[in-house]
C-alpha cells in the first residue's frame, strides 16, 4: 500500500538498498526483488523484462508474453477475469504459485517444454479452462494446480511426472478421462476427487493412493489398481460410483483404509494373502469376490474377516504365458516402436498389461506399449510387460543402436523414393520387420 492512490505514477525504479517488495492483491502475495523491478503503467517487470511479476486486472482477450520473459511470478495474472488465452514463449522456465489463479475466462493456454516448474494453485479456479498440456520436463503436479477448473475436459500428463500432489485436479467436474503415466509414484490426497471419470487405470509405478484421492468420481466401468500399489487410503474411492463397476486390485496391496470403497458387486484381487483392513473397507460385502485358485484352495479369504462376508467367492482364470510382439502402427512418431503383449489362455481373467522400461532416460514406454527412444541414447534397454498376477510377465532387450539405425535407414529410403518419383513408396516408414 506504499504507493496506494497515486494514479499519476508511470514508472518506479527502486534503489539497490531495497531488497524485496511484496504487492498484495485480492489476498494474493505478489513478491518480487526490488533491485530488479520496474513498474510501467501498472505492470511490474524485471528490470530487463526477464520476469513478469504483476499484470493489471484490466487486461482482456488474448495475450502473448514477450520472449524476454523467463519467469512468471507468484500471482502475476491472478484475478485477470477477462483474460481468455495466454501464449507463453519458450524463454519461460518457471510459472509461479497462483500465477493464473481466478482467471475465470481463461479458455486455453500453451505451456512450452522450456517450463520446468509450475507452482501450487497456478490455475486454481480457472473455471473456463477446457484443455491443458503440461510440459515434458516437470516432475511434480503441485498442490491444487488445477483445482476447481470445472470446464477442464482433458489433460495431457507427461511421462516424467513422479508425483501428483493433493487436490491437483480436485473438483474438475468435466474431467471424464485422464491417463496417468507409468512414471507416477504417488497420487496425493483428493487429487482427483469429484471428477467425472468413467474408467481408471493406475499404472505399475504408483505405490500410494492417498485418502479420498478418487472420492466422488462417477466411475462406471472398470477400475484397475496395479500390483505396485501398497497402500489404498481412507475413502480413496468413496461415494458416487456405480456399484456394478469392476474393481481389479493387484497382488501388491498390503493395506486398505476404512471405507476406501463403496459397496461393490464385482471385486477381483490377485493377492494370495488378504490385505489388512482398517474398518469397513467396502462398507458392505454384498457382491462377488474373485480370487486366484491358490488363494481359494488356501482358504485365506474365506476364513479371514471381513473378506468372508462377501456373498460369493469365486476363482479367477490365471494366465500361463505372456509373449511380447512388435506391431506396426502408422501413427507412430519418429524414434518410436510399438509392442503388444499376448496373454494365454485367451479367456484369462484380468488381462491388463503394465509396461515398464528399466532405463527411462534412454527409452520410455507408455501404458499402450509405445516405446519412445532418446535419439542420443546407446546400448540396451529392458522392456517388461507384467500382469495382475505375481510372476507372470515377459521381458525383451531393446538394442537402441540397432533400432535407431533401422529407423534412419527406412526414413532415408523413403525420402529417396519420393525424390525418385517411385510410384508406391512405403506408407509406413516405421515398419521394423
Amino acid at each position: 500500500t506504499a504507493f496506494n492512490e497515486c494514479p499519476n505514477i508511470k514508472k518506479i525504479a527502486y534503489p539497490n538498498s531495497l531488497k524485496e517488495y511484496t504487492y498484495m492483491y485480492r489476498g494474493v502475495a505478489c513478491p518480487y526483488p526490488a533491485d530488479d523491478a520496474v513498474i510501467e503503467d501498472g505492470w511490474i517487470w524485471g528490470r530487463n523484462k526477464n520476469a513478469l511479476y504483476f499484470v493489471p486486472t484490466t487486461i482482456e482477450g488474448d495475450y502473448s508474453i514477450p520472449s524476454s520473459v523467463e519467469c512468471i511470478g507468484d500471482g502475476a495474472f491472478s484475478s485477470c477475469s477477462d483474460l481468455t488465452s495466454v501464449s507463453i514463449p519458450k524463454s519461460v522456465a518457471e510459472i509461479g504459485e497462483s500465477a493464473f489463479k481466478n482467471c475465470t475466462s481463461l479458455q486455453s493456454i500453451i505451456i512450452p517444454n522450456s517450463v520446468t516448474k509450475i507452482g501450487a494453485q497456478a490455475f486454481y479456479c480457472c473455471s473456463s479452462l477446457n484443455h491443458a498440456t503440461l510440459p515434458a520436463p516437470i516432475k511434480t503436479i503441485n498442490k491444487s494446480t488445477f483445482e476447481e477448473c470445472e470446464s477442464l475436459k482433458s489433460i495431457v500428463i507427461p511421462n516424467k511426472i513422479k508425483k501428483i500432489d493433493e487436490r491437483a485436479f480436485y473438483s474438475c467436474g468435466a474431467l471424464s478421462s485422464v491417463e496417468i503415466p507409468n512414471s507416477v509414484i504417488e497420487i496425493g490426497k483428493r487429487a482427483f476427487a469429484f471428477c467425472k471419470m468413467n474408467t481408471l487405470f493406475i499404472p505399475n509405478s504408483v505405490t500410494t493412493i492417498g485418502n479420498g484421492t478418487f472420492a466422488g468420481c462417477s466411475l462406471k466401468d472398470e477400475v484397475v489398481i496395479s500390483p505396485s500399489v501398497k497402500t489404498i487410503g481412507e475413502g480413496a474411492f468413496g461415494t458416487d460410483y456405480n456399484k456394478t463397476a469392476l474393481f481389479a486390485i493387484g497382488y501388491g496391496v498390503e493395506q486398505i483404509g476404512k471405507e476406501a470403497f463403496q459397496p461393490c458387486d464385482n471385486v477381483s484381487i490377485t493377492a494370495l494373502v488378504p490385505p489388512a483392513e482398517e474398518r469397513n473397507s467396502f462398507r458392505s460385502y454384498s457382491g462377488t469376490l474373485n480370487i486366484t485358485p491358490d488363494a481359494l484352495t488356501a482358504g485365506s479369504y474365506s476364513s479371514t474377516s471381513p473378506w468372508t462376508n462377501f456373498t460369493f467367492i469365486k476363482p479367477l482364470i490365471v494366465p500361463t504365458k505372456v509373449e511380447i510382439i512388435k506391431i506396426n502402427d502408422p501413427s507412430l512418431k519418429e524414434h518410436q516402436i510399438k509392442y503388444q503383449a499376448v496373454i494365454t489362455p485367451e479367456n484369462t481373467s484380468l488381462k491388463q498389461v503394465f509396461w515398464m522400461s528399466d532405463d527411462p532416460t534412454a527409452a520410455t514406454v507408455d501404458n499402450h506399449g509405445v516405446v519412445s527412444i532418446d535419439p542420443d541414447a546407446t546400448g540396451t534397454v529392458e522392456i517388461t510387460a507384467s500382469t495382475m498376477y505375481e510372476g507372470v510377465m515377459a521381458k525383451i532387450s531393446l538394442n537402441i543402436d540397432k533400432e535407431l539405425s533401422a529407423i534412419d535407414d527406412i526414413i532415408i529410403d523413403y525420402i529417396a523414393d519420393k525424390q525418385n518419383n517411385v510410384a508406391n513408396p512405403p506408407m509406413d516408414i516405421y515398419d521394423f520387420r
